[in-house]
């Protein structure tokens, strides 16, 4: 089993997309990114376990989630916890 460091390309992906501060429902994100909708709904709950992301109180169409990029001061070292500093 291979592990990888840091994000991988859909994490980055996603994460540019939502860099600008702007909260965008998954399939806003997919519709950016190039990438599948299941895809992104996927990453997305990864990157909130990882506390990189969080659910944002706007929704969009059909009442959906909207997420947004967690900001720095609301976690205490992201880095070591998703493994960037290795």
């Amino acid at each position: 089993m291979s592990y990888r460091h840091g994000y991988g390309k859909n994490q980055r992906k996603i994460l540019e997309c939502l860099r600008d501060g702007t909260p965008r429902t998954s399939a806003e994100v997919a519709a950016a990114t190039g990438l599948r909708t299941v895809v992104v709904m996927n990453t997305m709950r990864a990157l909130d376990g990882h506390k990189l992301v969080a659910e944002s109180s706007e929704r969009g169409g059909h009442k959906a989630r909207k997420w947004a990029i967690t900001p720095a001061d609301a976690t205490t070292d992201r880095a070591t916890e998703t493994g960037e500093n290795r």
